[in-house]
């Protein structure tokens, strides 16, 4: 398949099932192009050129996918060398299994838990300044969008979302099977928004520390893991990208 035709992904820029996506496309080696879609108006319009609202979005050379596993499978599909899949099939379904947990939990989980988390970081000034920022209502908002009922029960409930992790790594380099998958890619992708290691097109001076919570030392491996398969696996993408 030809890599010469035009790709567009859309996204938001601080998105992390976005960097699911980008990092497919960069592990593939595809030029494309990012185009920001700005929330509310921004979605409209992306409505209008591509059928759906929801990001992220890859437009490749007119086929339209949304929602950042379907591009998985569609780059799969199209661009078979460096395959995100394992081609086992009792190893794939697990990979798909993995990345189904890590979409729910981990990708929603991290939402509330950095909101949370946010409420005691001084630079925000607490619950007021939370309130402030957002109002009561959009913070019951989040909190459901989030996944979670309170910012309460997602500060809680987050670390043990990443123990489920950590067990499901056991003493393994990757999630499944003895290679990096689509397994592997979703469960860090999701993860950067709490922690930019140095490969991470969404590092800032926000998230360039490890967090608090990476200090129980029950945690800490899966931060561990989580810099060694970005150093390992996450090039950047071809000029254009």
């Amino acid at each position: 398949m030809s890599n010469t035709h035009e790709r567009v992904l859309y996204l938001f820029k601080i998105s992390h099932y976005a960097e699911k996506a980008r990092w497919a496309l960069d592990h593939k080696g595809l030029q494309y192009t990012r185009h920001e879609v700005l929330f509310g108006a921004g979605q409209l319009l992306l409505k209008l050129r591509t059928g759906t609202r929801q990001v992220p979005v890859l437009d490749d050379g007119g086929r339209v996918v949304a929602g950042s596993t379907a591009i998985l499978d569609h780059l799969d599909e199209r661009y078979p060398a460096s395959p995100l899949w394992p081609t086992d099939p009792a190893e794939r379904a697990a990979a798909r299994e993995v990345v189904a947990w890590a979409d729910e939990k981990i990708g929603k989980g991290v939402r509330g838990f950095l909101l949370a988390s946010a409420r005691h970081d001084p630079r925000v000034g607490g619950v007021a300044g939370v309130a402030r920022l957002l109002g009561p209502g959009v913070i019951k908002v989040a909190s459901d969008y989030c996944g979670y009922d309170s910012l309460e029960l997602a500060e809680r409930d987050f670390p043990q979302v990443l123990l489920e992790l950590k067990a499901r790594l056991g003493d393994r380099a990757y999630l499944v099977g003895d290679r990096f998958s689509a397994a592997d890619l979703t469960a860090c992708a999701l993860i950067n928004p709490l922690y930019g290691p140095p490969a991470s097109p969404l590092r800032s001076r926000w998230s360039r520390q490890r967090p608090p919570v990476a200090g129980d030392p029950a945690v800490a491996p899966v931060f561990d893991w989580f810099d060694h398969i970005y150093q390992k696996h996450r090039r950047p993408g071809p000029a254009g990208a």
